[in-house]
């Protein structure tokens, strides 16, 4: 399968942020054939496991959070109005113009009632507790449905939406892109002979407080980690000092929170193989897992690479096939280059 094949069946499994327990037997059955065992790890963390064989192999994890950003219901009204409370970090200046879908029993497309931001040139948003969510059902159909306070809700479950020139919008592509192109990139080194197990951590809670990637990383154990996540893409009020640059490959942080000689390694290969990608400076944060993997136990070794995104945590995210291919060439020649037989020898 293809990055875009991937994303694809891996957006339409729900996973708001605090929910991602529920996902595991869909995860295994779309990803379980490509690895030797998948475990379910709490709080809510999904492991797949690709070993080499060896004994006293070496670890290496690749960490992609699948937590995407969402709601909570916090109150029904009669009238059926469901109130809500953020997972993760939506942007509430366009969520009046927006579709949602509430995970009850079955999945009820909804829209927000009213505007949420003031009339006029003003983008102040309306506050999170006011947010007001309308299925057309009044509340004892919705609660017939399973709907009831703590229901999940996502913006809209539809097809990911091809754009021109390669580009594909669709809602959790934070961070389900990245999933897509670790998976891929497994499926690259099928016919190379590593010295390591590879275990895949699609690790939950990323967007509200980065508890999967603490946890998953003391279940591992791991002697090195990729953490592959999203990055901002440029747009018209995401300038290119502030973001990458869409075609231009995945992006490769320095940072404090990232292992100098494995940062360098990627941005050699990648020159090497010929695979674009962007050197960025985040002196103090990535802004991704790093900051819970590279300092669990005595400290991990840690690099990072992300995906271009425009529209962050919105239901239109969009990305480049392109960055999504070149992330998992990279991912793969990484691997390839430090933990094949032929280097050990």
């Amino acid at each position: 399968m293809t990055c875009t094949e991937l994303f694809s069946a891996l957006s339409k499994i729900p996973s708001v942020s605090g929910f991602e327990a529920e996902a595991g037997e869909a995860l295994n059955q779309l990803l379980g054939e490509r690895f030797d065992e998948y475990l379910p790890l709490l709080p809510a963390n999904h492991l797949f496991v690709r070993r080499c064989g060896k004994e006293n192999a070496k670890k290496l994890m690749i960490d992609c959070h699948f937590d995407e950003v969402g709601f909570v219901v916090n109150r029904m009204r009669a009238d059926g109005i469901l109130g809500l409370s953020t997972m993760g970090g939506p942007d509430p200046l366009i969520l009046g113009a927006g579709s949602f879908t509430v995970y009850a029993n079955k999945e009820i497309p909804a829209v927000m009632q009213g505007a949420p931001v003031t009339m006029g040139t003003s983008r102040k948003a309306v506050p999170t507790h006011e947010l007001q969510l309308f299925t057309g059902y009044n509340e004892a159909q919705l609660r017939e449905m399973g709907v009831e306070i703590g229901t999940p809700v996502g913006y809209a479950a539809e097809e990911p939406l091809t754009l021109k020139n390669g580009r594909i919008a669709c809602k959790g592509a934070d961070n389900k892109t990245s999933v897509a192109a670790a998976v891929r990139a497994v499926e690259l080194l099928a016919d190379t002979r590593l010295n390591c197990d590879i275990y895949l951590l699609l690790s939950c809670e990323e967007e509200s407080y980065t508890a999967g990637a603490r946890t998953g990383t003391y279940a591992v154990m791991p002697d090195a980690a990729l953490v592959v996540d999203v990055d901002f893409g440029v747009t018209p009020d995401v300038g290119r000092n502030k973001a990458g640059a869409m075609e231009g490959g995945p992006s490769i942080p320095l940072s404090i929170q990232t292992d100098r000689l494995m940062t360098m390694k990627l941005m050699e290969i990648a020159k090497e193989k010929e695979i674009p990608c962007q050197m960025t400076i985040c002196p103090l944060s990535t802004g991704t897992n790093a900051r819970a993997v590279a300092f669990a136990r005595e400290g991990v070794p840690t690099a990072v690479l992300g995906v271009p995104l425009q529209n962050m945590h919105t239901g239109v995210e969009v990305f480049s096939e392109e960055d999504l291919e070149n992330t998992a060439k990279l991912i793969a020649a990484y691997i390839a280059a430090t933990y094949s037989e032929e280097v050990a020898q």
